[in-house]
C-alpha cells in the first residue's frame, strides 16, 4: 500500500492476505500514537517569526497542550513553554472576534488528529488542506475543513491528504512534498499543487459573516483528457462544541445540502457545492459531506467547482435553506452580494445643520446654486474640538443597471465606501459632486459636458470644500483619503492628482473597480501618457486599489497591475486587493466580508502613520 513510514506495508500485507484485520488496525493506532516520534508530520518552523504565528495558532486559537504543540512542531516540551513564555502567548489571551469582522479561518496547524473516530481511515494527517473555521456563537469552537481530502479521475486517486490506501503516486514510491496555505488579507486563504505529471489544482477559502466560500479547480498539464474527477471534501466536527455526537440522528441532507445540528436543535452547520457528486457522512469521525465533481477536462483546460459552508442560528431550519437555495449561490461561483447580509445602514439623507450621525445635503451658500451640492456625514462619535480623519468620496457614473442587479444612481448620495470603510464612527465622511461646464449644477455622467468633458467646475468645487470642511468641522488635513467606486475610482488620479495644488490635499488613496490610464474612455486625457503625468504627482503615497472579481474567479485587477508595473514604478505604495464580490457595486462594503475587513486594517494604518 505504501503509506510513507516503516512497518506499515507489512502491516497492511498482512492485513489483505492473512485476514489479521484487528492485528492490522492495531499496528496504524499505535503509529497514528507514534507520529510525532516517526517525524513524518513534524513541521518545525523556520525562524521566530513562524514560531511566533505557529503558537498562536496552537494555543491561543486552538487550544493545545504543550505535547501536542510538540507533536506539531518537533520542540521538546521544555522549549515550547520557554517560548510561550517569551512570546506571552495563552490560551487566556485569545482574541475576541471583532463585530465588524468576517469569520476567523486558520489554517489548522496538525499534531492533533482532527478525527475523534475512524482514525485508522486517515494516517499521517497532512494539515496543508486543512483549516479551521471557527464559529460565528463560540471563539473556541471550529470545523476542520479538510478541501480537498481527495481527487479521484480516470488515472486513479490523484491526491490523498492522509494515508490509508495508495495514490497513483504512492504505488510509484513517489511522496509529495509537504506544502502550506498561502494567507493572505482579511482572513483569505489560498492554496496550489503541482502534481508532476502536469496536473495541478488549487484551492480558495473566503470567509465572510457567517459564510465561507469556497474554490476548487482543477488544470490538465498532461497530454491526455482527464474525466471522472471528483473531489472529497471533509467537514471534521471534533473541534465544535456541541457537534461531536458519534451518531446519525443530528446529521441530514437536503439535495446537495449537507447538515449537522447541536444538541439543541437551534445551531446548524451546512455545507453544499456545485456541481455535487454526492452528500454523506461518517458517524465515527464525526464529520459533513457535500463533494464536489468536475466536468471533463482537456488537455490545458481548468474546470471549476464552488461551494459554501454556512453557520445558522435559528428555530425554522426548512426556512433557511429556502433562503440559501433562493440566495441563487449555484450561479455564483465568486459569491453575489445578495448572499450576504449587509451589516451597515447608511443613515438617510436629511435637510438642517450637520451633526452627529447625520447625513446632510449641503450647497454652498456663496453659490445661489442648490443644483450644486456635496454630502456631509459626521461620525456618530463626533464631538467639536476634536480632529478626525477624513474620507472624501466621488461616485460612479449613473443611472446604471446590468444584468446581475447592480446599480449606481451616479448622484453624490448615492455614494456608500465611505460609510462602508469607516463603520459610521471615527471619519468624518464627505461626497463631493461633478459639477458640469458652467459648474451650476451636478453631473451623473462623468465630469464637464460632452464632447470636452471639463473638469474645470469639479476640480475648482473639490479644492474649496475639503479645506473648508477641516477647518468648520475638525477635518484633519493631514489625514484626508479619497476614494471612488467607477468613475469615481478613474477620479481619484484624473480629478485627484489633477494639478498640484488638488493632489497635495490627499494622504491616500482607495479606488474601487477600474484605474486612470488603464483603458481610454470617451473624455480627453484618459489615454495612459496622461494618466502617467497625474500618477507621477502621487509622489510615493499609498493607494489600495481594490475590484470585483470575474464570474470565473479571475481577478480583473490584472490589467491594473501590468500597467502600474510598466508605468508606476516608484510612484506609489501600491496594495492590490479583490472585493470578494462578483459586483460591480459599491454596496459590497456594507456586509461582512475579508476584504472589508483588510481595507479597515489598511486605513487604519495608514491614518497613524506620522
Amino acid at each position: 500500500m505504501g503509506l510513507f513510514f516503516p512497518g506499515v506495508r507489512l502491516a497492511v500485507y498482512f492485513w489483505r492476505h492473512e485476514g489479521g484485520a484487528m492485528v492490522y488496525k492495531a499496528v496504524v493506532l499505535f503509529l497514528l500514537m507514534a507520529g510525532s516520534v516517526l517525524g513524518e508530520n513534524v513541521r518545525r518552523p523556520g525562524n521566530d517569526g513562524e514560531l511566533r504565528y505557529w503558537l498562536e495558532n496552537m494555543v491561543r486559537h486552538h487550544d493545545f497542550s504543550p505535547a501536542e504543540v510538540s507533536a506539531a512542531t518537533g520542540l521538546d516540551e521544555g522549549s515550547v513553554a520557554a517560548a510561550l513564555k517569551r512570546f506571552g502567548i495563552s490560551g487566556a489571551t485569545r482574541p475576541d472576534r471583532r463585530e465588524d469582522a468576517p469569520l476567523r479561518v486558520l489554517p489548522y496547524p496538525g499534531g492533533r488528529h482532527p478525527r475523534i473516530g475512524f482514525l485508522e481511515g486517515a494516517v499521517e494527517p497532512q494539515r496543508e488542506t486543512k483549516a479551521s473555521v471557527f464559529t460565528p456563537w463560540d471563539p473556541a469552537s471550529y470545523v476542520v475543513i479538510d478541501v480537498p481530502e481527495a481527487i479521484w479521475s480516470n488515472l486513479g486517486l490523484t491526491y490523498l491528504a492522509h494515508t490509508h490506501i495508495d495514490t497513483i503516486w504512492t504505488e510509484r514510491g513517489v511522496s509529495l512534498p509537504p506544502l502550506e496555505w498561502q494567507q493572505h488579507p482579511g482572513g483569505r486563504l489560498s492554496l496550489e499543487r503541482k502534481l508532476s505529471n502536469g496536473i495541478g489544482f488549487g484551492t480558495r477559502l473566503e470567509p465572510f459573516g457567517n459564510s465561507l466560500a469556497m474554490e476548487m479547480w482543477i488544470h490538465n498539464g498532461t497530454g491526455k483528457a482527464l474525466t471522472g474527477l471528483r473531489a472529497q471534501v471533509c467537514l471534521m466536527l471534533k473541534g465544535t462544541l456541541g457537534f461531536t455526537q458519534q451518531h446519525k440522528a443530528n446529521k441530514r441532507f437536503h439535495g446537495d445540502y449537507a447538515l449537522c445540528h447541536d444538541g439543541t436543535g437551534k445551531r446548524w452547520i451546512i455545507t453544499a457545492w456545485q456541481p455535487c457528486h454526492r452528500v454523506w457522512q461518517n458517524a465515527s469521525v464525526p464529520c459533513l459531506h457535500s463533494d464536489p465533481k468536475f466536468a471533463d477536462c482537456a488537455p490545458g483546460k481548468t474546470v471549476r467547482a464552488h461551494g459554501r459552508l454556512w453557520f445558522y442560528e435559528g428555530e425554522d431550519i426548512e426556512e433557511e435553506l429556502a433562503r440559501l437555495e433562493a440566495s441563487g449561490w449555484r450561479d455564483h461561483p465568486v459569491v453575489d452580494i445578495s448572499e450576504v447580509e449587509p451589516d451597515l445602514v447608511i443613515p438617510p439623507l436629511v435637510a438642517g445643520k450637520a451633526g452627529p450621525g447625520k447625513r446632510v445635503r449641503v450647497s454652498d451658500p456663496k453659490d445661489q446654486t442648490p443644483e450644486v451640492y456635496h454630502v456631509l456625514y459626521l461620525p456618530k462619535d463626533w464631538q467639536p474640538g476634536q480632529r478626525y480623519p477624513v474620507i472624501v468620496e466621488y461616485a460612479g457614473n449613473g443611472p446604471f443597471r446590468n444584468r446581475f442587479g447592480d446599480v449606481s444612481s451616479g448622484l453624490v448620495e448615492g455614494s456608500r465606501l465611505g460609510y462602508g470603510l469607516s463603520g459610521g464612527r471615527g471619519f468624518i465622511w464627505l461626497c463631493l459632486p461633478y459639477l458640469n461646464g458652467k459648474g451650476d449644477a451636478n453631473v451623473s455622467q462623468w465630469w464637464g459636458n460632452a464632447p470636452g468633458y471639463d473638469p474645470g467646475p469639479t476640480i475648482a468645487y473639490c479644492k474649496k470644500i475639503v479645506p473648508r470642511v477641516c477647518r468648520e468641522y475638525g477635518g484633519d488635513p493631514n489625514r484626508v483619503i479619497l476614494c471612488g467606486f467607477s468613475r469615481g475610482a478613474i477620479a481619484c488620479n484624473f480629478i485627484g492628482l489633477h494639478d498640484k495644488e488638488i493632489a497635495g490635499l490627499w494622504s491616500a488613496f482607495i479606488p474601487f473597480s477600474h484605474y486612470d490610464g488603464v483603458r481610454r474612455w470617451r473624455y480627453p486625457g484618459s489615454d495612459w501618457k496622461s494618466a502617467l503625468r497625474r500618477l507621477e504627482r502621487l509622489a510615493g503615497r499609498p493607494q489600495l486599489i481594490l475590484n470585483e472579481r470575474g464570474r470565473d474567479g479571475s481577478s480583473f485587477l490584472t490589467p491594473t497591475r501590468a500597467y502600474l508595473d510598466e508605468h508606476g514604478a516608484g510612484h506609489g505604495k501600491f496594495t492590490f486587493m479583490d472585493s470578494g464580490f462578483r459586483n460591480h457595486d459599491d454596496s459590497w462594503i456594507l456586509r461582512p466580508s475579508a476584504a472589508r475587513f483588510a481595507a479597515r486594517e489598511w486605513l487604519r494604518a495608514v491614518i497613524s502613520e506620522p
